[in-house]
């Protein structure tokens, strides 16, 4: 059995359903769950996102096929925004994640945040710690306390530039992508309580994924202010 979320779920064929679930083992896995949308199949009323599940599956092939489901662990309902957040990471998770790859610290990450989200944590300092931590762990991190160029600390009283692959160096005027330093330092230390940190967090995690995610922007970022 392996330990597994829902993230995905579509019809398939007349009573069949193809789900993709984010593993601890092999990362992301879609199955095919047959017969799944009959009345009196097994699956009835397992096959929920944010909830901790058991699977097995079976096959030889690339598209293997969901044999068994179970419970491992009741979170609370998500509701309102903390269920808006919940779609949201599972819509990061798809589109970053390259099937069969296991990612296991993700795995215990996404955890985590939906535990956060559960426990009616504010969803946006939820998110905003996930997606950092999300980026550093699939190497994409960026440093918020060390100019890229010269290696010397980042001031609170200068501003900042972002430049993809680099970094953060002095900026020469004022963009989209500049930050003052003492922002930096704010998101650095997730000083979540000031609105304009988490607001300004929120703005930088949309430069750095933006080149991971290409022109195909989520849709469910824009489904609630998260």
């Amino acid at each position: 059995m392996f330990t597994a979320f829902l993230l995905h779920r579509r019809p398939y064929r007349e009573t069949s359903l193809l789900t993709t679930f984010f593993t601890y083992d092999n990362g992301l896995i879609t199955l095919i769950a047959k017969g799944a949308k009959r009345p009196r199949s097994p699956f009835k009323n397992l096959l929920m996102p944010f909830t901790p599940l058991l699977i097995d599956y079976q096959g030889r092939s690339d598209l293997k096929t969901l044999t068994r489901v179970d419970i491992e662990e009741s979170f609370q309902v998500l509701m309102g925004d903390a269920l808006a957040s919940g779609f949201y990471l599972n819509e990061l998770i798809m589109r970053l994640l390259k099937e069969h790859d296991p990612y296991p610290e993700l795995y215990k990450l996404y955890y985590h945040c939906l535990q956060q989200l559960s426990d009616w944590v504010k969803p946006a300092c939820a998110l905003r710690a996930f997606e950092f931590s999300m980026l550093a762990t699939l190497g994409y991190g960026v440093d918020l306390t060390t100019e890229a160029r010269t290696m010397k600390p980042i001031t609170r009283d200068n501003h900042y530039v972002y430049l993809h692959q680099e970094g953060f160096v002095l900026a020469n005027a004022m963009s989209r992508q500049t930050f003052t330093g003492e922002m930096l330092h704010a998101i650095a230390n997730q000083d979540w309580d000031v609105p304009q940190v988490l607001s300004e967090a929120r703005r930088l995690t949309a430069l750095l994924l933006k080149p991971l995610l290409g022109n195909k922007p989520l849709k469910s970022r824009d489904l609630v202010y998260v």
